[in-house]
C-alpha cells in the first residue's frame, strides 16, 4: 500500500466566509507525511464545492483519510464527510484529529464513522500510523492513539506529552492552491510560529496546550521566505495564541517583516506587553506592527477572576492601552458575555471599563462572542455540574454545532445565566452594542 494516497479533509469552520486562510494545521500535519515520501492530498470544503467529487475520485485510491474539527461546526461538517466515507468506503480508514477529539477521546472513539483518533498533536507521530497502516502492521506502536481493532474493542496506546511538533520540515504548502485563499483587498497570509499558551484561563486552556512551545527559528525563516518569495503577500498575520511570549524572538521576526516591507498581525498577552519596555516596542510597532489583538475577555473583576486571567489584569490591559495609544497602531480585544457566574452587575462593569480604555487609546476595537463550553476546560465541568447536559455522544456534538459555535457581536442564549437575569441582561448588551457600533468590529 506504499502507493496509495493520505487523504486529508478540513471541514468547514463557519457557515459562511468570502475568504479563508489555508488549512495551516492539515499541512503541518501534512509535513511529516511528505517528508517520509508517501503522497498526500488535501480537501478544503470551504474552497472546495466539489468535495463529495474530489473525495469520490481519491478515496479509491487512499489508505486512510485525516480528519481534523474543533469543537463546534466544524464538527458537524467533518462527521458528516466521516459518514459520507465510511457508507461509501467501508475500507478507508478514518482517523480523527484537533480539539474535539483530543478532549473527548473515549466518547468520540466510540462512533462508527471513527477508526482512530489522535490525541494531542498529530504531527509527533503521524508518519509512524501512515507506515503502521501502509504496512499492515499493529497500531499498539504508535503513540498517542485511540483505535479499535478487530474486535471493536478501543485500544489506547502510550501517551508521550514530551514530545513537540516544532522541528518538522517546512510546511508544503504546494499541496493546496495558494492563491484561492488570498482575499485582493488585504494580500494577506497567516503563519503559526508556536504551539500552545501558557495561560490558565478557565474557557480555553486546556490540559494538552498549557505548554508554550516555539518552532525552530530558522525554519519559521525558511517558511516566511518561502511565501514571499512565491506570493508577493503585502500583510503576515501570525496565528499563534500568544507572540510575545519571548520578546527577543519577536524582534527576529518583526526584522524579517521588515526586510520585506510588509504589515503584520499578532495576538499577545496583556501581560507581556505591559513588560516589554518602550525602546523593544518601539522598535518591534516600528518594523510594520499594525495591528495587537489583546483578550481582554471582561472589564469585571469578578469575571476576570472566574476566568483565572490574573488579579493585575484590568491594571494590567489599561496600562498596555496607554503606552500602545503611543504608536498609531490597533489595538483589538474580545469580550466574552453570559460566562457561568456572570451578573447584571458584572456586565455593567464591563461596559464602563470598555469606554474608559476607548477614552484612552481611540484605536481600542472589540468583538464580542457569548460563552461556549468548551470540553476539558474548567468552566465546561462547572457547567455540568450545575446541571447542564452536554452532549454525550459525537452525534449529538454534530447536530448541536452550528449553536456549539461561537458568533459574533449577537445575541446567544445561555441557559447556564441566572434565569430571572437574562431579559434585562440581554436588553442591556443589545443596547451597548447598537449605541457603541463605532467600537466593535
Amino acid at each position: 500500500m506504499r502507493n496509495s494516497i493520505v487523504l486529508m479533509f478540513f471541514p468547514k469552520l463557519e457557515e459562511n466566509k468570502d475568504f479563508h486562510y489555508p488549512p495551516i494545521s492539515l499541512l503541518s500535519v501534512a509535513a511529516p507525511i511528505v517528508q517520509g515520501g508517501y503522497e498526500c492530498k488535501i480537501i478544503d470544503e470551504r474552497v472546495d464545492n466539489n468535495y463529495l467529487e474530489l473525495l469520490s475520485e481519491y478515496l479509491p485510491k487512499a489508505s486512510c483519510v485525516f480528519l481534523t474539527a474543533y469543537t463546534g461546526y466544524q464538527v458537524t461538517r467533518a462527521y458528516e464527510a466521516a459518514k459520507y466515507i465510511k457508507l461509501n468506503f467501508p475500507g478507508v480508514k478514518l482517523v480523527w484529529g484537533g480539539p474535539h477529539v483530543t478532549h473527548l477521546p473515549d466518547q468520540s472513539i466510540k462512533s462508527d464513522f471513527v477508526d482512530i483518533i489522535f490525541w494531542g498533536y498529530a504531527e509527533t507521530s503521524i508518519k509512524d500510523l501512515i507506515t503502521a497502516i501502509s504496512n499492515g502492521e499493529n497500531l499498539s506502536k504508535v503513540d498517542n492513539l485511540y483505535y479499535k481493532d478487530k474486535n471493536k474493542k478501543v485500544i489506547l496506546t502510550t501517551k508521550n506529552t514530551n514530545i513537540a511538533p516544532t522541528d518538522f520540515a517546512e510546511i508544503p504548502y504546494n499541496l493546496v492552491d495558494i492563491f484561492r485563499y488570498i482575499n485582493p483587498a488585504t494580500k494577506r497570509f497567516m503563519y503559526i510560529s508556536t504551539y500552545g499558551c501558557p495561560g490558565i484561563c478557565t474557557f480555553c486552556a486546556t490540559k494538552t496546550r498549557r505548554k508554550w512551545l516555539p518552532i525552530e527559528i530558522n525554519k519559521v525563516k525558511r517558511d516566511i521566505n518561502y511565501l514571499m518569495s512565491k506570493y508577493a503577500f503585502k500583510e503576515c498575520v501570525f496565528f499563534d495564541a500568544t507572540l510575545f511570549t519571548d520578546y527577543k524572538r519577536v524582534l527576529v521576526l518583526s526584522e524579517l517583516m521588515k526586510v520585506y516591507d510588509i504589515n503584520w498581525i499578532a495576538n499577545a498577552r496583556s501581560q507581556d506587553i505591559y513588560n516589554i519596555s518602550d525602546e523593544i516596542l518601539s522598535q518591534i510597532v516600528g518594523a510594520g506592527l499594525k495591528q495587537l489583538t489583546i483578550g481582554l475577555e471582561s472589564g469585571s473583576p469578578n469575571v476576570v477572576n472566574i476566568m483565572r486571567k490574573g488579579k493585575d489584569h484590568l491594571y494590567k490591559f489599561e496600562k498596555v492601552a496607554e503606552k500602545l495609544s503611543k504608536y498609531n497602531i490597533k489595538l483589538a480585544s474580545g469580550l466574552i458575555f453570559g460566562s457561568p457566574g456572570e451578573t447584571i452587575e458584572d456586565l455593567l462593569e464591563t461596559i464602563t471599563y470598555v469606554k474608559k480604555i476607548k477614552a484612552i487609546n481611540h484605536n481600542f476595537f472589540i468583538s464580542s462572542t457569548f460563552f461556549r463550553p468548551l470540553p476539558d476546560t474548567i468552566l465546561y465541568d462547572v457547567v455540568r455540574r450545575n446541571g447542564i447536559r452536554m452532549p454525550e455522544t459525537l452525534e449529538e456534538w454534530a447536530k448541536i454545532g452550528a449553536s456549539s459555535h461561537y458568533r459574533y457581536n449577537e445575541w446567544m442564549d445561555s441557559p447556564w445565566m441566572n434565569k430571572t437575569d437574562v431579559e434585562e441582561y440581554r436588553i442591556i448588551y443589545e443596547e451597548f452594542v447598537q449605541g457603541n457600533k463605532n467600537m466593535f468590529v
